[in-house]
């Protein structure tokens, strides 16, 4: 029997504090289409707070899973880092999201609303 395993993405999910703070500091993003935001292989170029609706993970051109909001963080350790992404992502239509630049993830950082972000070779 085949064993199905989670993929080894850095997923977080943000606290209310966060949320909160996200709200009165930051414009929601509504994706009125379907959208690859993250290509793999690729260094992305902002980190994505899932408030509303689905993205999908894919490895090459097969899907490998689906993760619904709310408030599920992907991408930041890879921004700040500057890491490749190993997988690419996909928004569905009618998802809304929240886009962060690395400035901003660094600013949640030093509020203490994410546990700061290692790579790694920094735990090693």
């Amino acid at each position: 029997m085949k064993s199905h395993r989670r993929p080894p993405i850095e997923i977080i999910i943000a606290r209310k504090e966060l949320c909160d703070f996200l709200q009165n500091h930051h414009q929601k993003q509504l994706f009125k289409s379907s959208t690859e935001i993250i290509y793999q292989g690729h260094v992305p170029t902002a980190a994505y707070v899932l408030l509303k609706g689905e993205i999908e993970i894919y490895k090459g051109k097969r899907r490998i899973e689906t993760l619904r909001g709310p408030n599920i963080i992907i991408a930041a350790n890879e921004l700040v880092h500057d890491l490749a992404y190993p997988y690419s992502i996909a928004i569905k239509s009618l998802s809304e999201t929240y886009i962060l630049c690395r400035s901003s993830i660094k600013e949640i950082m030093a509020a203490g609303f994410l546990p700061q972000l290692q790579t790694n070779s920094d735990s090693a």
